[in-house]
């Protein structure tokens, strides 16, 4: 987000009138152009899920950063901890955007939160190392946790995007790609852990369940190691796009030609990362306009 840089204590990332004053200088200082728009990103880091399970996010202090500590150490242990959307942070997001859609007034649109389900939220709760580690000791278990964690789920999607709905305004996040009904953005940085048998049999299904009850839905595929994944993701009906996101040293854009290739072959459309305007031209060249949105 573009306020990011200024969120260097706890204060800053808590003091939800500042934050909003803050970006509200953004939007009078910054000129847009084409189809642009001035988006707020609602953002409390990716684990604001695991705060609904009594999770506490850690702000860094001039890191513009947030983070979270394990509070169990099984996926049985997941299966007692208790939700509950009146966690502190969670609500406090809620009054972040309402803020945003309050002071507004048509300037700008207001996103819902970042929210990272099924494996990755288990990550947060647990921590990546021994949560591989349980997808091997007790497959039962991880499967029993995911089953957990993805029927509450749509309770914290639906409280994140009721004020925008309420509003008008069409729903999204960070990725700002607004839609006019349910919109998601699914994704697991966990699946470059596990094999495709494993992604198949325990995350594939949690992956379609959760586009099955949306509009529109861009899978966020991170990393070089989650490719082995591609083909499965793609075979997902409900997904309409995805955005492959190569990491820091792979880059440019243009190396992975091949993998945009593919997803246009499966009938999705992109959302193309580049590291600058030529790169995106050579991008640009070897594909089809259709379905395709590039950054820079």
């Amino acid at each position: 987000p573009l306020e990011a840089w200024r969120l260097q204590s706890e204060a800053d990332w808590l003091n939800l009138e500042q934050r909003v004053d803050w970006f509200e200088q953004i939007v009078e200082s910054t000129p847009l152009a084409g189809d642009s728009f001035h988006l707020f990103d609602v953002n409390f880091g990716p684990d604001i899920l695991a705060a609904c399970y009594g999770s506490k996010i850690e702000f860094g202090e001039g890191t513009g950063t947030s983070w979270v500590h394990p509070i169990v150490s099984s996926c049985r242990e997941v299966l007692d901890l208790e939700f509950s959307l009146e966690a502190p942070l969670w609500q406090k997001h809620l009054e972040l955007q309402a803020l945003s859609l309050d002071k507004s007034q048509g300037r700008w649109l207001t996103g819902y939160a970042d929210l990272h389900p099924s494996a990755d939220l288990l990550v947060s709760l647990m921590g990546p190392e021994t949560l591989a580690m349980e997808v091997v000791d007790d497959p039962e278990g991880f499967d029993l946790a995911l089953t957990k964690v993805a029927d509450e789920f749509e309770a914290a999607y639906q409280s994140s995007i009721a004020q925008l709905q309420q509003s008008g305004q069409p729903t999204l996040n960070w990725m700002k790609t607004p839609v006019q009904g349910r919109h998601h953005v699914p994704s697991c940085d966990f699946s470059g852990l596990v094999s495709g048998e494993v992604f198949k049999e325990f995350i594939l299904p949690r992956v379609q369940a959760e586009c099955q009850t949306m509009d529109r839905s861009i899978y966020h595929l991170d990393g070089p190691t989650s490719l082995r994944h591609l083909d499965a993701v793609l075979a997902i009906p409900e997904i309409h796009a995805v955005q492959w996101v190569y990491g820091a040293g792979q880059e440019p854009a243009q190396r992975w030609i091949e993998v945009y290739h593919k997803i246009q072959a499966a009938g999705k459309g992109m959302m193309i990362h580049c590291d600058d305007p030529d790169d995106a031209l050579a991008v640009r060249k070897a594909l089809r306009p259709e379905g395709c949105l590039y950054t820079v």
